[in-house]
């Protein structure tokens, strides 16, 4: 909506403003600054990471001044915070605007917060057995960098020996041929396995022999 719009762009400007009024001086001890540059200008972190960004006090014509003390803040403090020395925490998804302040000029950093990043992925069980012909049920469990548990992520799964066992897109394995065959969950760069080992059914015992047929009584024919 046009309204809309226009009001989060007067918003943004008002917070722009309101970071460079209240958080920088117009005073400065090396001479006036003209601009404040923040690298990188744009960048991706995942919820529960961090990146850190620089800031280069100029003067107005351009030259970097040293010994410059620069104030940092969030536009969206839900979503991301600032350290005093530039580091930046994603908290949710989203994007915030963090700014660096100093001597009455400011730089902005656009920051993209994404869900938090798949670090690992626990196969359970580890280790089966399939008589076949039979099937097994696997489940992937996706753990972040401090091992929270993750849902709402894509799982692909693959056997490195479909022909010994092969699974479907949703963990079953089936028994194909007597062997060993490892199934694999990835979800983004991560990943997990299990060992399937197919065994083929037991033979059924044989049929018992029949017994010997009786003797007829007295031990034999007899003579007329």
């Amino acid at each position: 909506m046009p309204g809309l719009s226009r009001f989060a762009g007067i918003a943004a400007a008002a917070w722009f403003a309101c970071a460079i009024v209240s958080c920088s001086s117009s005073t400065s001890p090396n001479g006036p600054v003209g601009s404040v540059t923040v690298t990188p200008p744009a960048d991706t972190i995942a919820v529960g990471t961090t990146t850190t960004l620089q800031a280069t006090v100029m003067n107005p014509g351009g030259h970097a001044l040293s010994g410059q003390h620069v104030f940092w803040n969030t536009g969206k403090a839900s979503v991301a915070t600032v350290s005093d020395a530039g580091v930046v925490t994603g908290l949710a998804q989203g994007t915030a605007q963090i700014a660096a302040s100093a001597g009455g000029a400011s730089g902005i950093a656009t920051i993209t917060v994404l869900p938090p990043r798949v670090a690992s992925v626990s196969v359970s069980p580890g280790c089966d057995t399939i008589v076949l012909p039979g099937t097994a049920q696997l489940t992937a469990t996706l753990f972040d960098e401090h091992h929270q548990p993750l849902g709402g992520r894509t799982v692909t799964w693959a056997s490195n020996l479909p022909n010994v066992a092969n699974v479907n897109r949703n963990g079953l394995v089936t028994g194909v041929a007597a062997g060993t065959a490892i199934i694999t969950a990835r979800s983004g760069s991560a990943s997990g396995s299990a060992a399937i080992v197919t065994v083929p059914a037991p033979k059924p015992p044989p049929a018992p022999k029949p017994p010997p047929n009786p003797k007829p009584p007295g031990g034999g024919h007899h003579k007329p």
